[in-house]
């Protein structure tokens, strides 16, 4: 008999090799939707905490005003006549967003707001620098258009507004104001009566 070598061979065969791989693959392809559902319960709780905080800030603002805030507040002269175009609107034309903002700790951009719509030389409050401002608490992860952005025009001028996912309910028709938040609206809690 001849004198045999047993040779030590170190690494993988091709075999081992590839079975390794589908295995690597097939654990890639379990975890993957797995992560993703994990993101989306993830976005779907901030969506659901933003609509808490919004619901919050709405209760806060009708604990110190006896009201809710108004869906939209209309065009106001110097002398409050309300729905006058082309006039110094200290509160032109604002959403119920706006109103809640010291209610969701941002009352210093209220503030801003504010200041703003005052002046006669800023006689549209979409030209408000403030409008172009992202709040984060008003947009929901989950919203498959992501950050809502827009330009507009206004006064002749190109403005910049963050827009919103979240809306008021006005009514059952966009003239019938028969909701909670339409124009110049002030519906008490005791209002509502239907739920």
């Amino acid at each position: 008999m001849a004198n045999c070598r047993k040779l030590n061979q170190k690494g993988f065969t091709l075999i081992e090799l590839l079975v390794v791989i589908a295995i690597i693959g097939i654990l890639v392809g379990l975890l993957l939707p797995a992560v993703q559902k994990v993101r989306e319960a993830a976005s779907r709780t901030r969506c659901l905490n933003n609509l808490k905080q919004i619901g919050l800030a709405l209760h806060g603002y009708h604990d110190v005003n006896a009201r809710l805030p108004s869906g939209q507040s209309p065009w106001r002269n110097a002398s409050n006549t309300a729905d006058v175009w082309n006039v110094t609107p200290f509160e032109g034309c604002w959403s119920f967003l706006v109103y809640i903002l010291p209610f969701i700790e941002q009352e210093a951009i209220y503030k801003k707001a504010k200041a703003y719509g005052s002046s006669a030389a800023n006689a549209y409050s979409w030209n408000n620098p403030v409008a172009a401002q992202n709040m984060k608490i008003y947009n929901c992860p989950a919203d498959a258009r992501g950050v809502l952005a827009m330009t507009a025009a206004a006064a002749g001028t190109a403005v910049d507004q963050s827009l919103t996912g979240y809306l008021g309910n006005a009514g059952t028709t966009s003239i019938s104001m028969d909701g909670v938040l339409f124009m110049d609206s002030k519906v008490r809690f005791t209002d509502i009566t239907d739920g």
